[in-house]
């Protein structure tokens, strides 16, 4: 009450104090301006917070959010973001292993530099991208409490108006003869249109479809709660995008959980020419569908222990317990490892033959006859810096070498010697006892396999359908409303809408007519364009 009294109430000449910023009476509905023309109906006159001359820092934020125009600039600063961000691969995208700092500039130059330094490369995660996404959800949560809640209490008093200007400054208003026989046959006829009629202070009040005026804040709040729908994937475990090539045979870990995948067998099914759609344009080769017979597998202390096991297709994904992988990607007869026959130089023979993976080497391999070869170190891509020492270049095996040792009957202290393709053995160490000859090579299939987990989903969905329930609600809805009031023989009618003005005016000559009063349109109609 304290804020009533203060310098910025207003006072009408009823006697009522209004709150600032109230431009209608709440009491007698007299326009509290001085001007002449249409009334500002969008929230009944309402006071708002935003419209008060801020006192303190908490004023000047609330109507920063509360402002339509700043949250139009939010929205359009984050679309033009998002569309940057699409410029150039994000991070967890780049076809590369270097680290972001060193690709981006490598690869796009200046403009991949800046796009680096500015966080374009990992947008979505970004402090500033989620920083703007968390501005937006405030400002929808300010603007929905400054204009619903005093649109609410405005719209629960069903306002009454006695004053006269209330009436004429309305959109549509007509000023007809007529006596309580006409306005008992108008609320006749208003009841019949299934308005829902009010009466007291000599005004009468009929409306419908009053709750599409809540539409845009049921939307408010559906947007809110998708936004904070799309933030849980930043809980851990609640949402996983990630991807994993698995050999056929192989056994791997799926990133970012417990689980470990294997890829019994791929397989790649060709259309007949009797299955194709259109047997005038088949041609042998032509791929019906990709799939992955997978085994999935929980870590159990140190024991794998199968908890599912199933196909994946493409469009037709693998699940369990909200895990999803998809059928992403193929490489058939890759080259997947080297067997190679390990040769014994004094007995002029072989001692058994090994498998190594380019991909994921073995630390020991039982050779048979009491020997077994360690794999002490693996280069995938070997080079030599200016030191003379050994490294990879990348983690693709362009040129694999393997530093190996055997250990069995009389190398009991172990034998290392290199292996490097495209080498002989003894052409790097010919005094070693052992070499490894190049037997075959091991060719596979590799399965992609897009790693999914969306816990968030199902709020995602909720809020969706909360989002299109306020759109119903503001699209297939128009809040009419129908003031009467009779006076000195004269029925004063007024009309409001929030929208479809045409339909309101086609109402009202239907409502006069059923009640045999002529009511000239045309000339409310001109008196609106005039004002």
């Amino acid at each position: 009450m304290k804020e009533l009294r203060g310098l910025d109430a207003v006072k009408c000449t009823c006697g009522h104090v209004n709150p600032p910023g109230t431009t209608i009476c709440e009491s007698c509905g007299r326009p509290l301006d001085e001007g002449e023309g249409l009334l500002n109906m969008r929230y009944e006159g309402a006071a708002r917070r935003s419209q008060r001359r801020p006192r303190s820092i908490v004023d000047y934020v609330w109507r920063f959010f509360a402002s339509v125009k700043a949250a139009v600039w939010m929205i359009a600063i984050t679309l033009i973001a998002a569309i940057i961000g699409t410029l150039l691969p994000q991070e967890q995208f780049k076809q590369s292993s270097l680290p972001a700092e060193i690709f981006y500039p490598q690869t796009y130059g200046l403009f991949g530099e800046i796009y680096y330094r500015l966080g374009f490369h990992n947008l979505f995660y970004s402090w500033w991208f989620l920083t703007l996404l968390l501005m937006i959800g405030i400002s929808l949560v300010v603007c929905s409490i400054d204009r619903a809640v005093p649109l609410y209490k405005a719209l629960k008093k069903k306002r009454l108006p006695k004053d006269e200007g209330f009436f004429r400054r309305q959109r549509l208003f007509a000023e007809l003869p007529g006596d309580e026989s006409a306005y008992a046959k108008l609320r006749e006829a208003l009841k019949k249109r299934r308005f829902a009629l009010t009466e007291g202070e000599g005004t009468l009040l009929a409306e419908k479809g009053r709750i599409s005026r809540f539409g845009p804040y049921v939307n408010h709040i559906g947007l809110i709660l998708l936004i904070l729908a799309f933030m849980l994937r930043l809980i851990p475990g609640f949402y996983l995008d990630d991807y994993v090539w698995v050999w056929d045979g192989e056994t791997r870990a799926v990133p970012g959980t417990d689980y470990y995948v294997k890829n019994e067998t791929f397989t790649v099914t060709y259309y007949t020419e009797d299955e194709f759609p259109d047997p005038s344009v088949f041609r042998p080769g032509i791929v019906k569908d990709y799939q992955t017979d997978l085994v999935l597998y929980k870590k159990e202390g140190q024991r794998l222990v199968e908890v599912a096991r199933g196909p994946t297709k493409v469009n037709r994904p693998f699940e369990y317990q909200g895990l999803y992988l998809y059928q992403s990607g193929e490489q058939t007869d890759q080259l997947y490892g080297l067997v190679l026959d390990v040769w014994d130089k004094q007995k002029n023979e072989s001692v058994g033959r090994i498998r190594l993976s380019l991909y994921d080497p073995p630390e020991t391999v039982d050779v048979g006859g009491g020997y077994r070869v360690n794999v002490l170190e693996y280069y995938p891509d070997l080079d030599v810096n200016e030191k003379g020492e050994p490294y990879t270049k990348s983690t693709t095996p362009n040129r694999p070498a393997f530093i190996l040792e055997i250990v069995g009957p009389g190398v009991e202290t172990g034998e290392k010697n290199w292996v490097i393709a495209g080498m002989d053995s003894d052409q790097i160490l010919p005094d070693k006892r052992f070499k490894y000859k190049l037997a075959d090579l091991d060719f596979r299939n590799r399965s992609g396999l897009s790693v999914r987990i969306d816990r968030g989903l199902p709020y995602v969905y909720g809020a969706s359908a909360i989002v299109m329930i306020g759109l119903v609600l503001g699209f297939y809805w128009q809040h009419r409303r129908i003031w009467l009031r009779l006076r000195d023989g004269q029925l004063l009618l007024a009309a409001y809408t929030n929208k479809n003005w045409y339909g309101l005016k086609r109402e009202l000559a239907a409502i006069a007519h059923s009640a045999g009063i002529t009511l000239d349109m045309e000339s409310i109609e001109q008196r609106r364009k005039n004002r």
